[in-house]
């Protein structure tokens, strides 16, 4: 009765983990989120574009210091240009990834492409990049904050957060380096501390999850 006790104390006591996930970044809003972020002691995972690595170097250098997971989201953010080829999706891999590394001497091999990896991630794409030693993310709550540019994008991301939970996965939400989204973060956030969420970042030992 009592190890029966025990075992239902634990699975109360469990944390419930989110992982924040931001794209299209570092933009200069980028420094008021890494505050907020700092207040709720919440590490995310950034997904760079690579011009806007070498404009905001400072904000890159921040995360890191900051215990924030550094991820790769390509250079041009251009469909056509981006999935031309497995090369060219490579391509903008590696540039990506080398210019973390000569920014921060970091090595990151975390990946994300633009627009998510369906449909264009065909299996030989996904193959090539795995090839190369990157690990391919997407998500499994989407925000859709770069769309509703306001308030809206907290309820849309809460109802799938509940979805998620209730399938047994921590959600993985999909956010942007937006000034709207920066505006309303906090009441995102504190909805999801009420929730009994804590905040962690990506990091290469996890089972990545893909869009079907």
């Amino acid at each position: 009765m009592e190890e029966q006790e025990e075992k239902v104390t634990e699975a109360q006591d469990e944390e419930r983990i989110a992982y924040l996930t931001f794209d299209d970044g570092p933009q200069p809003i980028t420094e008021e989120l890494l505050n907020i972020l700092a207040e709720y002691n919440a590490k995310a995972t950034f997904f760079m574009l690579e011009p806007q690595m070498v404009k905001h170097k400072e904000i890159v250098e921040r995360m890191v210091e900051e215990g924030h997971t550094l991820a790769l989201h390509g250079v041009s953010h251009d469909k056509k240009q981006f999935y031309a080829s497995q090369f060219s999706v490579i391509n903008e891999m590696r540039q990506s990834q080398q210019t973390v590394k000569d920014i921060t001497n970091v090595e990151t091999v975390i990946i994300r492409t633009p627009f998510g990896s369906s449909p264009h991630m065909t299996p030989s794409y996904k193959d090539a990049v795995k090839k190369e030693g990157f690990i391919l993310w997407d998500w499994n709550v989407d925000s859709r904050d770069w769309q509703f540019r306001g308030p809206e994008y907290i309820s849309h991301t809460l109802l799938q957060v509940e979805e998620v939970v209730n399938r047994g996965e921590n959600p993985v939400i999909l956010l942007h380096d937006l000034i709207s989204t920066v505006d309303f973060i906090t009441v995102l956030l504190d909805e999801l501390v009420e929730m009994g969420f804590v905040f962690k970042n990506i990091d290469e030992a996890m089972e990545p999850i893909e869009l079907k």
